[in-house]
């Protein structure tokens, strides 16, 4: 049974992610959601482990293709870079699954109540 809220698109999405604990991370997504996002790594750390995001995403060149629109979760304004060929964020998440070949990723879809 899917238990997944959020709608999956197949985009390599860059990321840098940063822990506390281990070098940062710099990858492409292998899919991704408004809710998170599943990297193909060997470099994994262990479920709840907290990741500082940044993610780059290319500007689509048709504004009116919904594929990959509204992708990232609703954050700060603060938070978000933009230019005419790119967009910057930069958002808090968790590990929610570890394995050995990769690791989901949430969305902290609650950073900007702090």
């Amino acid at each position: 049974m899917e238990k997944r809220v959020d709608r999956r698109y197949d985009i390599p999405v860059r990321a840098l992610l940063s822990f506390s604990n281990a070098p940062t991370l710099d990858l492409k997504t292998a899919n991704i959601s408004a809710g998170g996002a599943f990297f193909r790594t060997d470099r994994t750390s262990p479920e709840g482990t907290e990741v500082l995001m940044t993610l780059y995403k290319e500007q689509l060149p048709d504004e009116n293709n919904p594929e990959g629109h509204g992708l990232f979760p609703p954050i700060c304004e603060t938070e978000a870079i933009s230019s005419q060929s790119m967009s910057i964020v930069k958002l808090k998440a968790r590990i929610v699954r570890s394995y050995k070949d990769g690791m989901a990723i949430s969305f902290d879809r609650y950073c900007c109540n702090e």
